[in-house]
């Protein structure tokens, strides 16, 4: 009995990926995963600012904090856009996609691309983010 219990618990804990959870993401749930692990953290850091800090200062109406949130959404989908092209032109590597798509440690990644890619990453979603200030 304790082995059949064992050899269950074993198979039951082995770390296989379910259906909902594929063993190596594509492209797209590789970024995904790590942009919107971004966007919480954002989201979370915005959140937790002093409410005497500039950027909550300028937030003060509903329309301001829906329209900066409405602009962090925006980039966020423009970056997923063109880091997954991306990764699908650069062929990413299985450990890389794999990393990102866990995002629980970004630098534990770094290592996983090359000097070409990590170049190609920072370049494809620079347009996509907007420098000007917001309308207060």
């Amino acid at each position: 009995m304790g082995r059949k219990l064992w050899l269950v618990f074993v198979i039951a804990c082995r770390g296989e990926p379910t259906p909902s959870q594929p063993a190596v993401p594509d492209c797209a749930a590789a970024v995904n995963g790590v942009i919107d692990h971004l966007s919480v953290l954002e989201e979370k850091s915005f959140d937790s600012m002093p409410a005497d800090s500039i950027l909550r200062r300028n937030l003060d109406t509903p329309e301001a904090l829906a329209r900066h949130r409405k602009q962090q959404h925006d980039e966020a989908e423009c970056a997923k856009r063109a880091i997954t092209k991306t990764c699908i032109d650069d062929a990413w590597s299985e450990p890389a996609r794999a990393c990102m798509f866990r995002a629980n440690d970004l630098p534990e990644c770094v290592d996983a691309f090359t000097a070409t890619q990590k170049e190609h990453i920072e370049h494809a979603a620079a347009p996509c983010e907007h420098h000007e200030p917001e309308a207060l």
